[in-house]
């Protein structure tokens, strides 16, 4: 589709709106979505006929037990805590031999630039917050924007800070609709969502393309269009979207789940149900004598017993069936099931086998990778041309700023089996000073002097020793 046939043929506010709605990408519905994710959507809830409330004979109705499982939201803040709990690694490649020291000055400024770009943006916990979204929603999209706020922290004079924003079909009544060309290249990004303002609802449609933000609002009459703004210089639409055709949480992790939640559920009855004990008895009762507040003595006839019956549970076999189905769904997730029981009966194991256990979670981080190393390419593009703008100096320098980006899988840090690792590529040999040391561990605000109090502990130490030595032999 050409933008030309939207914007240019003096189309109602209404038809354009339709034409940017027709969604170039498959897209998995988050209304359908939602019915797993979030646990009270869960069938359980409202499965009166599998599940029917009982009617006792005094009128009392008594709920049945409803059991909900939010699997599919742990599986989802899991991997997202897998793939971005430890940062995005940046790594700039090195300029050659032959580059002089004001490139090598330029260069590092830029790099400098960049970085505290993605750190007052706050990219580290953003990259955890968006993983939610992509997984759980299929699809998400992050706009750059600049707010008017002189300050100095790129390390020059701007007028500008960057920030950046993540839609996704989670918010509350949002939706995106990105529109692709023949070569599939994103030439519009429309958002659709919805807010209170004087107690009434009031529904916005935005449109980014390279050069232009169109926006909308809805009133009594229909669609009414806002002036449109012209998006600066950047010959690119200020954001980066990302989607996916199949959810995290498939079709077979959604049976298994539901599962649990009637198994454990009509488990929960039955256990309610046999749970007080049973009184009975054998014979005619003859009477019945209360010796105390606490003892009372039954007379039976010839015979005649009475006693309590109480229910034997195999609870064996329930616990077992709940426990297989738990760990397939992991299994079939290529997650790890990493609860605190779980990793209790672990033990101390080492370094190398907890890299064992949590294999198939990296397997799985690294499938999920390539698609998150597009979009933080696209992303690094987006703020270097945003950079070139707010500081003209660098314009002819900037683009020559590459990096790769290094997305590390989590796992429980080690660093006694790091440093040991390190001390053998070493040869053995020391891999920090000792002030260095000092330093790193924190607990001492002046490392200097703390060394020269060591040095003057360790010299006085060979004289206590020859005092007492003295002391002894003359004893």
């Amino acid at each position: 589709m050409n933008l030309r046939d939207i914007f240019e043929n003096n189309l109602e506010e209404q038809k354009k709106i339709e034409l940017l709605k027709k969604k170039s990408v498959l897209v998995p519905d988050w209304s359908k979505l939602r019915r797993s994710y979030d646990p009270e959507k869960h069938k359980i809830v409202r499965d009166y006929r599998g599940r029917p409330n009982r009617t006792l004979e005094d009128g009392t109705i008594e709920n049945a037990t409803r059991y909900r499982f939010g699997l599919e939201k742990l599986l989802v803040s899991r991997m997202a805590g897998f793939m971005f709990t430890i940062p995005v690694k940046r790594v700039y490649p090195e300029l050659p031999k032959e580059a002089t020291e004001d490139q090598r000055k330029r260069r590092s400024e830029i790099i400098h630039a960049i970085e505290q770009v993605y750190k007052l943006a706050r990219l580290d916990n953003e990259n955890l917050n968006r993983a939610k979204q992509f997984f759980a929603s299929c699809e998400m999209f992050t706009l750059w924007y600049t707010t008017g706020s002189p300050h100095s922290k790129y390390g020059f004079p701007s007028q500008h800070k960057f920030k950046c924003k993540t839609y996704s079909p989670m918010d509350n009544n949002t939706k995106l609709f990105p529109l692709f060309d023949d070569t599939g290249d994103m030439i519009a990004m429309s958002i659709e969502y919805r807010n209170v303002e004087n107690s009434q609802s009031v529904t916005y449609f935005e449109t980014y393309t390279k050069d232009k933000h169109y926006k909308w609002h809805t009133t009594q009459d229909g669609w009414v269009a806002e002036e449109p703004k012209d998006i600066s210089s950047y010959g690119k639409i200020p954001g980066v979207y990302m989607y996916r055709t199949e959810p995290l949480f498939g079709s077979d992790l959604d049976y298994i789940r539901q599962t649990l939640e009637y198994k454990m559920s009509e488990n929960s009855d039955t256990i309610s149900d046999n749970a007080a004990p049973i009184l009975a008895t054998a014979g005619k009762i003859t009477g019945l004598e209360k010796r105390s507040d606490s003892k009372r003595v039954v007379s039976c006839e010839n015979g005649g017993k009475v006693e309590y019956v109480t229910w034997d549970q195999g609870v064996e076999s329930t616990k077992f069936h709940f426990e297989q189905m738990l760990d397939m769904y992991f299994m079939l997730a290529q997650l790890p099931n990493i609860s605190a029981s779980k990793m209790m009966n672990l033990s101390n194991v080492s370094y190398e086998s907890r890299q064992l256990l949590f294999a198939d979670a990296h397997m799985k981080v690294g499938q999920e990778s390539g698609d998150w190393l597009e979009f933080l390419d696209r992303e690094f593009s987006l703020v270097k041309q945003f950079l070139k703008e707010a500081h003209q100096e660098w314009a002819k320098d900037i683009d020559a700023i590459d990096c790769d980006h290094v997305i590390t899988p989590y796992i429980q840090d080690d660093k006694k089996a790091s440093i040991e690792t390190l001390m053998r590529a070493n040869g053995d040999k020391p891999l920090m000073s000792q002030k260095t040391a000092i330093q790193h561990l924190g607990m001492s605000d002046d490392a200097d002097a703390e060394i020269a109090q060591i040095q003057a502990e360790e010299a006085a130490q060979p004289a206590q020793n020859d005092d007492l030595s003295n002391m002894y032999i003359a004893k």
